[in-house]
């Protein structure tokens, strides 16, 4: 009986988990579904009540395609016709608020691969004891990189690594009193945090 009953609560804590992670991400998902001819269709599901965007990237990072919905539209659907994008790697980046989801596709002679759905949180910085603080979770697997900017000179660099979670501190007490950029890079995705040190 006993045993039982604890798979019961496994079970019952499963649920309430998945129930929490569906309700942090505001269920959000976005499909590409290739047709034919270089077109495919995007349908995204937004259930969190914000507005969001739309853009495809390519490999460096630069936008070639950009739309809007507003949150009227929970569930968005359109057909894109990518004939005019040429071979190669792109990166479709939907922004809900704070979240990130992107979805990597490629386009090879007409046909349309598409990759995995990663939703990103935008990290968490801030500043107390002049003491810089970065919590971030990293679902991409790719390495993060910090950079300190001041006046678009870059001050500072360093490589956070691949880990799944990125907790950094680093110590302002040296800065002369100015406004300073942290940024975070994450394969192509770059997050901002201004600051001022007085």
């Amino acid at each position: 009986m006993k045993t039982i009953r604890n798979y019961f609560l496994l079970f019952a804590l499963t649920i309430v988990a998945n129930i929490t992670m569906a309700a942090g991400t505001g269920d959000i998902n976005v499909e590409i579904r290739p047709l034919e001819e270089e077109k495919a269709v995007v349908a995204i599901t937004n259930n969190s009540g914000s507005d969001y965007s739309i853009s495809v990237k390519n490999e460096f990072g630069e936008d070639v395609l950009r739309d809007k919905a507003d949150a009227s539209e929970s569930n968005y659907r359109k057909i894109y016709n990518f004939s005019q994008l040429a071979n190669g790697n792109y990166r479709m980046v939907v922004t809900i608020g704070e979240t990130l989801c992107e979805r990597d596709f490629s386009i090879s002679n007409g046909t349309i691969d598409v990759g995995e759905l990663v939703i990103n949180e935008a990290p968490h910085f801030s500043v107390n004891d002049d003491v810089l603080r970065l919590a971030y979770i990293n679902k991409t697997g790719k390495d993060a990189k910090l950079s300190i900017y001041q006046d678009g000179k870059n001050i500072y660099k360093k490589e956070l690594g691949k880990d799944a979670s990125v907790n950094e501190a680093l110590s302002l007490a040296q800065l002369e009193s100015g406004s300073y950029r942290a940024l975070l890079s994450v394969n192509s995705t770059t997050y901002n945090y201004d600051l001022e040190i007085k």
